[in-house]
């Protein structure tokens, strides 16, 4: 019983001797090296003397002098320190938790700059928030009900882990596709695993936020925008073989998406893929197509398209002759058709338009006047080519042919403005 007693006396001497902070830093300073009292006043900014013997004083079992009279840790002074690492680990953990679990909730504030501040702040803990950050975001999706609370706190939960842009949080990110934030995100960590999934879930964004929602609060200069801005993040080779893979693919939703992303982000070095989607794509796939060839100024793609014009003339709403699993209703084949003929308007010549114009048998198409205006506009260059086809054995082809000489004689001009509308 005395001996329990006795211990007690000396738990109650060190935690006395702990009670205050300086007495811990103190014990901190002299852990590093032995100091004496004019050093050790000077280390811990300490102005009154008095004040740092009384505070030795009550260390005097944790601390004693060596044989230069310094002042050092005796051996029940370097137990105790050791002791107090794991009590301050767990403090300043729980403060941490603490921290992290009050700008989680913030996220879901009504208030957006409550809801922005707190983005800053979770980003500054950087990759040591990241564990807390996953837990909250399962937390969030597993109550999904669309309220907007939930959707806040789950979008700035993916601001915050694309700030931070460790790789090794795709996996989480990918779950909040196809949100923006989270291409965002995707695009900020920029590795080949985010290029993958930001690739494969392009189509849901456009039919989730383009598509379905276009209005004139979504321009398509920022729907452009924001492809630039997400594709720019990524290595431009790595971009450009993903989206010409997309296109090689058999799934005609991705190829439609990948013509309208290299529309935006492509270049010259896109023409062969598109191409090739372009003649073994179904007409959705002809349509975007064509308006990226027409986007990427691609001259050289005219005799394709035309040849894809005259093609798709056999098309008809219960005929697949694409070889392709979409159906095509009339108003789908109409649009293709209006596609490729607006490529051929834009990219073309005299030469090209005469082609279509004269094409036996005429080719079915909503937007052929536009061609015969537009060679009547190219005027005297288009005389030539005119005056052998009225030689041409198909009768009609002679009259149509004179009638374009005399308006172009009489310098007519037709409004180029309503080709494409």
């Amino acid at each position: 019983m005395v001996e329990g007693t006795e211990k007690d006396k000396q738990r109650a001497e060190v935690y006395d001797a702990l009670g205050h902070p300086m007495r811990l830093a103190i014990l901190k300073a002299l852990s590093e090296a032995p100091m004496g009292f004019a050093e050790l006043k000077r280390r811990l900014t300490i102005d009154s003397s008095g004040h740092l013997k009384h505070h030795l004083d009550k260390l005097n079992s944790l601390i004693k002098t060596d044989e230069h009279g310094k002042y050092c840790l005796s051996d029940k002074g370097k137990d105790t320190l050791l002791t107090m690492h794991p009590i301050e680990k767990y403090n300043e953990d729980a403060r941490f938790r603490e921290q992290v679990g009050l700008l989680i909730r913030a996220l879901r504030s009504d208030i957006t700059s409550v809801q922005e501040i707190a983005v800053v702040q979770l980003s500054l803990f950087g990759p040591r928030a990241i564990p807390y950050l996953r837990s909250a975001l399962s937390e969030a999706f597993s109550e999904l009900d669309n309220s907007e609370a939930t959707e806040d706190a789950i979008s700035g939960l993916i601001k915050v882990l694309g700030i931070i842009s460790v790789p090794a949080t795709v996996p989480v990110v990918v779950k909040a596709l196809p949100r923006p934030e989270a291409f965002e995100a995707l695009a900020k960590i920029g590795n080949k695993q985010a290029l993958d999934a930001v690739i494969s879930s392009i189509p849901k964004w456009y039919s989730k936020y383009v598509d379905l929602y276009y209005s004139s609060e979504r321009k398509p200069e920022d729907v452009d925008d924001f492809l630039r801005k997400i594709f720019g993040h990524f290595d431009q080779e790595d971009v450009k073989t993903a989206l010409e893979n997309a296109l090689s693919a058999g799934e005609e939703t991705a190829k439609s998406i990948a013509a309208r992303i290299l529309a935006v982000v492509g270049d010259s070095h896109s023409f062969p893929a598109l191409i090739d989607a372009l003649e073994n794509g179904n007409c959705s796939t002809k349509t975007e197509v064509a308006r990226a060839l027409i986007r990427l100024r691609s001259r050289e793609a005219v005799p394709n398209i035309i040849a894809e014009l005259v093609k798709i003339q056999g098309y008809s709403p219960s005929s697949k002759r694409d070889n392709t699993s979409a159906d095509h209703d009339a108003e789908t084949i109409r649009t293709a058709k209006d596609a490729l003929s607006d490529a051929v308007l834009k990219l073309g010549s005299v030469d090209d338009w005469l082609q279509i114009s004269f094409h036996r048998p005429k080719l079915d198409l909503r937007k052929s006047s536009h061609f015969d205006g537009a060679i009547i506009n190219s005027g005297e260059k288009a005389i030539p080519e005119l005056t052998k086809l009225l030689q041409a054995p198909d009768s009609d082809v002679q009259q149509e042919a004179a009638e374009m000489i005399a308006r172009i004689k009489r310098g007519e001009k037709v409004d180029e403005r309503s080709y494409f509308y």
